[in-house]
């Protein structure tokens, strides 16, 4: 077994302790004792407690502001590693909590967690020259009402999507800062290894969004966001000292938006950006590279 825990300062105004500060605390335990595998279980918690300037998470979520209390809970499972010539690793975590903001005497302002995060990738490995990998994953960061607008008495998106808190997973070169949620993601890849230095990499995912904006009357809302195709390459030199290479394009769909015309009002992004919070710009005729 391997257990370790942490608290991390990562907002200190100086003011009493643990008041206007922020805090991630954690426990992350693996069990070791499988042959060629690996299971995590961990929890994590970050707490802001922040009536001055709305410089911790809460503020980075939802866009700063005085009196922005936040308190999210993630529990999260995961297993990793090979059995014969397959590969895999699969992790799921929940997360609860709420987000308090300053509103007025009719408007709730108390925004929930209430979501699921899911990655799940299968790889398989041929025996043969150039030794050829596929693998195939989905991922699944969920919504919650990310696309509500508003209304009477309710804050927009008041159930929020799963908040990333910081993940190293990437998975886009172009809608991706390890903030894209409210999304669902299909992946697939091949990967040749034509000489001992040389490694070549094929990337495809495609973008949907979990919950897409309300759009009014007149404009039809669209969950597809688009298809990304990535080529990629590694040399490796030596121990130390490898070299990357590598070529994307986006091809954009109708859930990036629409640019307004004569007879055509137009229509707006899906909010998958920070957090699920912030609207995707763009349109839906965008190629990128």
């Amino acid at each position: 077994f391997s257990v370790s825990a942490m608290w991390l300062k990562v907002l200190e105004t100086g003011m009493d302790f643990g008041e206007d500060d922020a805090d991630v605390y954690g426990v992350y335990a693996s069990y070791l004792g499988l042959e060629d595998a690996v299971i995590d279980a961990y929890w994590l918690y970050v707490r802001e407690d922040n009536d001055t300037a709305g410089l911790g998470p809460a503020a980075v979520l939802l866009g700063g502001g005085a009196d922005d209390d936040a308190d999210i809970h993630t529990i999260g499972l995961r297993g990793a590693g090979t059995f014969g010539a397959f590969d895999y690793e699969a992790e799921i975590a929940y997360q609860t909590g709420e987000v308090e903001l300053p509103g007025g005497i009719f408007i709730d302002t108390d925004l929930d967690y209430d979501e699921i995060g899911l990655n799940v990738e299968v790889g398989y490995t041929f025996d043969m020259n150039y030794t050829p990998r596929v693998y195939l994953g989905v991922a699944y960061l969920g919504g919650g009402d990310a696309g509500d607008t508003g209304g009477l008495f309710r804050a927009p998106g008041t159930d929020l999507a799963f908040n990333r808190l910081f993940s190293d997973w990437e998975y886009s070169e172009f809608i991706e800062d390890s903030e894209l949620s409210n999304v669902l993601i299909y992946r697939g890849g091949l990967s040749l290894v034509p000489t001992e230095s040389l490694e070549l990499a094929l990337a495809v995912a495609y973008f949907e969004a979990d919950d897409e904006l309300e759009q009014g009357i007149f404009t039809d809302e669209d969950e597809e966001i688009g298809l990304e195709v990535g080529l990629y390459a590694t040399y490796t030199y030596s121990d130390d000292l490898a070299f990357n290479a590598g070529w994307a394009h986006f091809f954009g769909d109708d859930g990036l938006g629409e640019t307004p015309g004569l007879l055509n009002p137009g229509r707006l992004g899906n909010p998958v950006a920070f957090n699920g919070t912030g609207l995707l710009t763009g349109d839906e005729d965008d190629d990128m590279d």
